[in-house]
């Protein structure tokens, strides 16, 4: 924050990333009519990462002791990615193999928003009364 005479002027900046993994494991039996059973044994381990940076600005004028305008904005600029592989494996009674295949599911987008307001405050004399209003504009941008 600076202030000068009647003008207040502010910033910030915000920088998030994260990454998380996750992993699992299911082991599946299946009996079937003929006495038959089959086995699915399924490992998957995925990783997803998050980064996002915001940046905010701003200007309060105090025309008087009991007014207040404001005007702020804010943008954000987001990117998210995942990345996933799952194993299957289907086995019959004697272990014997006849299915194998991975997948992996690989993902990315992109999530901008901004964000504007315009805000003015009016200050009476009792400290419980004010009156204010409040104009604002978003917009988000997304290909998810």
């Amino acid at each position: 924050n600076i202030r000068i005479a009647k003008f207040n002027f502010f910033t910030s900046y915000n920088l998030r990333n994260n990454m998380r993994e996750f992993s699992g494991y299911t082991n599946q039996t299946n009996y079937f009519d003929n006495d038959s059973v089959a086995y699915l044994i399924q490992k998957g381990h995925k990783q997803r990462i998050r980064f996002s940076q915001s940046f905010r600005g701003g200007i309060d004028f105090y025309p008087n002791n009991n007014n207040t305008i404001s005007l702020s904005s804010s943008f954000r600029l987001g990117n998210h990615s995942s990345n996933g592989l799952t194993n299957y494996l289907d086995k019959d009674i004697s272990d014997v193999t006849w299915s194998y295949f991975d997948t992996n599911n690989r993902d990315e987008s992109d999530d901008n928003s901004l964000d504007l307001s315009l805000d003015w405050e009016k200050k009476f004399n009792n400290p419980e009364h004010k009156l204010t209003t409040d104009i604002t504009y978003s917009t988000r941008q997304s290909d998810e």
